[in-house]
C-alpha cells in the first residue's frame, strides 16, 4: 500500500499532459489483464513528452517514432528512482481508482444480463418463447443493454397482439395503448422495425424491410395501418339496414375495416358467395339478379377481406382468379384458410379462352413451387409450360354459367 507522502510525489511527478498516453496505456493493460503485463507502444507527439519519457525509463526517446516499452523496464525504472517499492498496479490504480478489469466487466455484465433476464420472464412468460430463437436472444441482448425500454414495450406489445384476443387495431391505437403514445410505433420508424422482426420471430413470418411486407406482418397479427384504405368490393351482402339498402338497388359497396367492424349479421344470398379478383366482372352483371353474393378482392387478399369472411357464416365459398402465379398463390392461400371453398373454372378449356400474350418471367414462375393444393395443379403446370397468363375478364360468361349449374348453398 502506498503511504500519503509516496501517492503525493507521484501525483507531482505523472500528473501531467507529457504523461497522460503513458498511463492510458498502462490502463488498458490492466483491464485487459487484470495486471500490467508486456509492453506498451508510445509514440510522442511533442518534444516535452518526449524528453520527459526518456529521463524516467533513461531511455532515448524521440518525438514521432514509436517505440515499444517492456512493463518489466518500467518497473525497473520506479524502483531506480524515488518512487522505489511503487508497483505499476499500484501507480495505475492511484490514477484510475476506479478502474474495473476486462473480467471483471464481463462479469458485471453477466450479473446484469442475466438479472434483467429473470425480472423480464417473471413480467412476460413470452420471453422464453423468443429465447429459443438464436436471432430473437442476440437481438434482446443487445435491447437490454441499449435501449431496454423500447424491449419491454416490444414485450407488452406482443403479449397483446390483438390476435390473441380475436380483435384487431389500427397501429396508432394499439401503440397508445402499449405505450401511451399513438406514434411510437409508427411505421418505418426504428420502433416499429424492432417490433415487427420480433413478430417475425414468433410467428415464423419472413421479415423485409420494405413497407409493403410490413403491412402485411401488421396485418397478419390483427394491426390496421389504415382502417379507411384497408377496402373490399361487395355485391349482392345483406343482413343489415345499410347492405340490404345496396342490395335492393343492385350496387357495389366498398367496406373498409371502419365500417365493418360495425356490421354484424352479414348474410349471402342462398347461402352462396363468389370470390373474385378483379373488379370488372361486376360491371358485367350490374343489371342482373345474382342468386349468389360476390367479394372483390382487387388482387390484394387484404385483412378486411378475411375479416369480412369470418363474419359470414353457413356460406358455401366459391372462388374464381387470374392464371398467374400471383394469383394462384392468392387461390391457394385462401383454400388454406378456407378449405371448403370450391375453385371454379379451374381447367384448361377457361385457361385457353383467357389466354394473353403476357409472358411469365422465370423469377415469377418460381412463385409456382409454393402451390400445393391439388385443385390447382392443372393451372400450375398450364402455366409452367406456356409461360403465359390468363385472365379472369374473358370468362366472365363462363362463370356466370358454372355458378348456375346446381350449385346449393351451404
Amino acid at each position: 500500500m502506498i503511504q500519503e507522502t509516496m501517492k503525493t510525489k507521484l501525483k507531482n511527478y505523472f500528473n501531467k499532459e507529457e504523461f497522460k498516453e503513458f498511463l492510458l496505456k498502462l490502463k488498458n493493460k490492466y483491464i485487459q489483464y487484470g495486471t500490467c503485463k508486456g509492453t506498451i507502444n508510445i509514440k510522442p507527439k511533442t518534444l516535452d513528452e518526449a524528453l520527459k519519457l526518456s529521463l524516467f525509463l533513461s531511455k532515448n526517446i524521440k518525438v514521432n517514432t514509436s517505440v515499444k516499452i517492456k512493463i518489466p523496464d518500467i518497473q525497473a525504472a520506479l524502483d531506480d528512482s524515488i518512487f522505489e517499492g511503487v508497483e505499476v498496479d499500484e501507480l495505475v490504480l492511484l490514477f484510475y481508482p476506479d478502474i474495473k478489469t476486462k473480467q471483471e466487466l464481463t462479469l458485471e455484465k453477466n450479473n446484469y444480463l442475466q438479472d434483467k433476464l429473470t425480472y423480464l420472464k417473471d413480467n412476460y412468460k413470452i420471453l422464453e418463447t423468443l429465447l429459443e430463437n438464436k436471432e430473437s436472444k442476440k437481438k434482446i441482448e443487445y435491447l437490454i443493454f441499449h435501449d431496454d425500454k423500447l424491449l419491454e414495450n416490444v414485450l407488452k406489445s406482443l403479449s397483446n397482439l390483438p390476435i390473441n384476443y380475436d380483435n384487431f387495431e389500427s397501429l396508432a391505437i394499439f401503440s397508445s395503448n402499449i405505450t401511451g403514445d399513438p406514434h411510437y410505433f409508427d411505421l418505418d420508424t426504428h420502433n416499429s422495425n424492432v417490433l415487427l422482426q420480433f413478430i417475425s420471430y414468433l410467428y415464423n413470418f419472413k421479415y423485409e424491410n420494405k413497407r409493403i411486407r410490413k403491412k402485411e406482418i401488421f396485418e397478419r397479427v390483427n394491426i390496421l395501418i389504415d382502417e379507411v384504405s384497408n377496402i373490399v368490393l361487395t355485391y349482392n351482402l345483406y343482413g343489415n339496414e345499410m347492405l340490404d339498402s345496396f342490395q335492393k338497388n343492385f350496387t357495389p359497396l366498398t367496406i373498409n375495416m371502419a365500417n365493418l367492424r360495425k356490421m354484424d349479421n352479414i348474410k349471402t344470398k342462398n347461402n352462396k358467395l363468389l370470390i373474385l379478383e378483379n373488379p370488372s366482372f361486376l360491371s358485367k352483371v350490374i343489371d342482373l339478379e345474382l342468386d349468389y353474393s360476390v367479394i372483390i378482392t382487387s388482387g390484394n387478399s387484404n385483412f378486411v377481406v378475411y375479416k369480412l369472411l369470418d363474419k359470414i357464416k353457413n356460406t358455401k365459398i366459391y372462388f374464381n382468379g387470374d392464371f398467374d402465379p400471383e394469383g394462384l398463390l392468392i387461390a391457394n392461400n385462401f383454400k388454406k384458410r378456407y378449405p371448403d371453398l370450391e375453385f371454379i373454372g379451374y381447367n384448361e378449356d377457361y385457361y385457353m379462352n383467357g389466354i394473353s400474350d403476357k409472358e411469365i418471367s422465370n423469377s415469377r414462375l418460381k412463385k409456382l413451387d409454393l402451390i400445393d393444393d391439388k385443385d390447382l395443379i392443372i393451372i400450375k403446370d398450364l402455366l409452367k409450360n406456356n409461360k403465359v397468363s390468363s385472365y379472369q375478364e374473358a370468362n366472365y360468361l363462363k362463370i356466370l354459367s358454372d355458378m348456375k349449374k346446381d350449385r346449393k348453398g351451404a
